[in-house]
């Protein structure tokens, strides 16, 4: 249970690189923390592609340029299959899914990159305002999959996980380098 509190206290902060090679270390030697490992790291890559959702659908509402609203559709589009993805993984271990009800409420924050007074501001500006904030919103929170997913490649056990993992890497990357060009753009 230490494995997955701390991969999931991991998604709202920075992790340190020096932490990494103890916690593979103690992981792979114990089959039942790589499982931990394996469940937690899907029950937050759920969570977090669930949020995405929210989050690209609310630039679908109040974005105005035209990259912005395809950067979120095409973000939407990787989010909708990740999250599918994961659910199948937990269900074909019977573990419990993270029971997630449509995409359309944010609720009163994105744990680890808005609260509930920057999303309220965030839902109640002009396209302008909307869309810079939107830009760094979603750069932090996809750097979040990142770290997520670093960790399953240098902790996980399950070879199905470890292959989404290593595909969450390289699609949430390219978002990013998608992010940073209409960011400046």
């Amino acid at each position: 249970m230490l494995v997955a509190a701390s991969l999931l206290a991991g998604c709202g902060g920075a992790s340190g690189a020096a932490s990494a090679p103890a916690a593979a270390t103690s992981v792979a030697a114990d089959p039942a923390a790589t499982r931990q490992q394996d469940v937690a790291f899907a029950t937050a890559l759920a969570e977090h592609h669930h949020q995405t959702l929210q989050l690209v659908g609310l630039a679908a509402e109040k974005a105005g340029r035209t990259e912005v609203l395809d950067l979120a559709g095409r973000v939407q589009t990787a989010s909708d299959a990740g999250l599918r993805e994961v659910q199948a993984l937990l269900e074909g271990w019977g573990e419990p899914v993270p029971h997630i009800e449509g995409h359309t409420d944010l609720g009163d924050s994105i744990p680890g990159v808005l609260d509930a007074e920057a999303l309220a501001a965030l839902r109640a500006s002009e396209a302008g305002a909307f869309e810079t904030t939107f830009l760094a919103t979603l750069a932090t929170h996809q750097a979040k999959a990142v770290a997520l997913a670093e960790r399953q490649v240098a902790s996980g056990g399950d070879p199905e996980a470890l292959r989404v993992a290593a595909a969450t890497l390289e699609e949430t990357k390219a978002q990013l380098v998608d992010l940073a060009a209409v960011r400046g753009g």
